[in-house]
């Protein structure tokens, strides 16, 4: 997480993570799956007086799955290219009160 120091009374930040996702349906016609998953945050936070504040986040949750890549090479030299895809993309969005101490 990152936060960036400007002037005024809201200071926003960004981050990011990367792990592991566990799909477990209660369905038995699907199957269990766990796969590598990223998330990207961003938001602001402010202060109200003293130790309290308020705070608004979104996170884009993003589970890959499907990872390919390929070397590619010509007269002209050679190229690696990696792609992803993701088809279940969440946003989570928050918004409350802080304490710090």
């Amino acid at each position: 997480m990152q936060e960036f120091s400007i002037p005024g009374p809201v200071q926003p930040f960004a981050g990011g993570q990367a792990g592991i996702v566990i799909f477990d349906p209660q369905n038995p016609r699907f199957r269990d799956e766990t796969k590598f998953a990223v998330s990207l945050t961003g938001g602001v936070r402010g202060a109200i007086a003293g130790p309290i504040g308020w705070k608004a986040q979104a996170t884009l949750l993003m589970p890959i799955l499907w990872v390919g890549g390929g070397l590619f090479c010509s007269t002209g030299g050679c190229n690696i290219g990696i792609t992803s895809r993701t088809v279940i993309p969440q946003l989570n969005a928050n918004a409350g009160l802080t304490v710090s101490f």
